[in-house]
C-alpha cells in the first residue's frame, strides 16, 4: 500500500518532531523557529500532541504562518520575547 502525498508529509512531520523529542533537540522552554511549508502544519498539529500530553510545555514559535484551531494551546510568539529561537524544524 501507498501513501498519499498528504500521509507522507504527516509521516515526515510527526518523524521529524517525534526523533527531535527523543533525542533532545526540542524539550520545554523551547522557543521553536517552524517553517511555512504544507508539512510544517502536521509538525504543529503533532507538537500540540505533545503539549496536551504534558510532555512539553511552554513552548514559542518564530515565523509561523499557519493557525491551528484545534490546538491545546497558544503558541507565543517568540519575536516578543527576544528575537531569536532555539530549534528550527
Amino acid at each position: 500500500m501507498s501513501l498519499t502525498q498528504t500521509e507522507q508529509k504527516i509521516l515526515s512531520a510527526n518523524t521529524a518532531v517525534e526523533t527531535l523529542i527523543e533525542k533532545g533537540f526540542i524539550f520545554s522552554g523551547m522557543k521553536i523557529g517552524l517553517g511555512t511549508g504544507s508539512t510544517a502544519l502536521p509538525a504543529v498539529k503533532r507538537l500540540s500532541e505533545f503539549i496536551k500530553d504534558g510532555t512539553l510545555k511552554d513552548l514559542a514559535k518564530k515565523s509561523f504562518a499557519y493557525t491551528v484551531s484545534d490546538s491545546p494551546v497558544k503558541l507565543q510568539d517568540a519575536d516578543a520575547a527576544s528575537g531569536h529561537y532555539d530549534q528550527g524544524i
